[in-house]
């Protein structure tokens, strides 16, 4: 998810090694600045070659029209459209419409879709407007009602539960997020305030915990039907890049990113202690693993009849110096220190 201000050359290059595949941008047409915001994201995405997953908070008519006519006129490669009342938290059929209205008369290829900007139970007691909707979407968080290491990882076995009954419900694709550590937002509040940047802090994000949980997430959500994700802030105090650093879930999205357009392999009984990734493209296996667990973990990778052995590894790291990796004539051992998280590619 873009954050506010442009990001720095540097911070342009850490995330470009990332290489995402869009950025999602909020934008709020009451903002009287908002083309000036869809501008600099603009020249973001152009810089990161990669699309725009934009998130629109909607007011009057006047400021939907420029903004459509901007898109079709400048060829702006959005790519995904989720239109909300300024305000409001859930997609309204009226506002869906307008934009699908929109985009025809214009001939933009985007996608419209339509949700929560809440989590799943805001999306599940929504009355959607499912036949103007490509997709759904929602946010997740593993923090609403506790907030210890151990209760935001076993969160990540509600993911692909939740993901699977929305697509289920709605027979929708999903692109789901923004998905963080805290909440962005809080779509219950009564008191209007929003949710501050130090309010969404957490000093996890900069430990091997939120590395570990990242690769979780995503492991969970490698499932039929989600076609999409969007996980943190691109920079500054909630992102993957801080000035001339990088946050430790940086490496986990730039492991993924070098075997993009690649295949998901299924890894068979791993423990609920840990998350297991497998990407495949020809003859080419990367196996990223992830300890979700405050101990130390052993395990043993079997070849199988998809990938017989003996697994000959071609490259293996650990952002642990206490870990390792071993190929033995069993399979692969793996040692892992809490929360560290592993890569290892085979051939």
């Amino acid at each position: 998810m873009l954050a506010e201000g442009p990001p720095t050359d540097t911070e342009l290059a850490r995330l470009r090694e990332a290489k995402p595949s869009h950025l999602r941008l909020v934008l709020d047409l009451t903002d009287p600045r908002w083309d000036t915001r869809f501008r600099d994201a603009v020249r973001a995405a152009n810089r990161l070659d990669c699309g725009i997953e934009l998130e629109l908070l909607a007011g009057d008519g006047q400021s939907l029209d420029d903004l459509f006519r901007l898109a079709a006129d400048r060829k702006i490669p959005v790519r995904r459209l989720m239109p909300f009342r300024s305000g409001t938290f859930d997609s309204e059929h009226s506002l869906l419409a307008a934009c699908r209205e929109r985009a025809a008369k214009l001939g933009l290829p985007l996608g419209i879709g339509g949700g929560t900007r809440g989590h799943y139970a805001e999306f599940n007691r929504a009355k959607l407007p499912l036949s103007l909707m490509d997709f759904g979407s929602y946010a997740i968080t593993p923090q609403f009602h506790a907030f210890d290491d151990r209760s935001v990882m076993e969160t990540l076995r509600a993911q692909p539960v939740t993901a699977a009954d929305a697509r289920a419900k709605t027979g929708k694709p999903l692109y789901l997020g923004p998905i963080t550590l805290k909440p962005r937002l809080n779509p219950v509040a009564t008191s209007g305030k929003p949710v501050t940047v130090e309010e969404q802090r957490d000093d996890r994000l900069d430990s091997p915990f939120c590395a570990a949980w990242t690769l979780g997430s995503l492991a969970a959500l490698a499932i039929p039907g989600v076609e999409g994700i969007t996980c943190f802030e691109t920079h500054g105090p909630l992102g993957l890049a801080d000035g001339d650093r990088v946050r430790p879930a940086h490496d986990v999205f730039k492991a993924v990113a070098d075997f993009r357009g690649a295949d998901i392999f299924r890894i068979e009984g791993v423990p609920e202690s840990a998350a297991a990734l497998g990407l495949k493209r020809n003859n080419r296996r990367r196996i990223l693993l992830a300890n979700l667990t405050a101990d130390p973990l052993e395990l043993t990778l079997v070849p199988d009849a998809d990938f017989p052995g003996p697994l000959d590894v071609s490259s293996k790291a650990c952002q642990s110096p206490g870990s390792r990796i071993v190929s033995s004539r069993n399979g692969l051992e793996v040692v892992l220190t809490p929360y560290d998280v592993a890569m290892v590619d085979l051939v």
